[in-house]
């Protein structure tokens, strides 16, 4: 009770992509970006080594270095 969550750069980016990619598709441009606004997203985030990172071999993702355990 009373516990401030922390939030990662990466997890405030995710809504930020998802309300700027809905802005794009209520002007008209196609539904279709959302594919292209993830695979573009999921590659930069696996470039990081944050997210997305190979199953076959045995990494941990890195963590912004001011992170704070919620």
């Amino acid at each position: 009770v009373g516990e401030v969550l922390e939030w990662t750069s990466w997890e405030l980016y995710n809504f930020v992509l998802i309300g700027l990619t809905n802005e794009f598709i209520e002007l008209g441009i196609s539904a279709d970006i959302k594919i292209t606004v993830l695979q573009l997203w999921a590659r930069y985030l696996g470039k990081l080594e944050v997210a997305f990172i190979s199953a076959k071999e045995k990494l941990i993702p890195k963590l912004a270095r001011r992170y704070k355990k919620r």
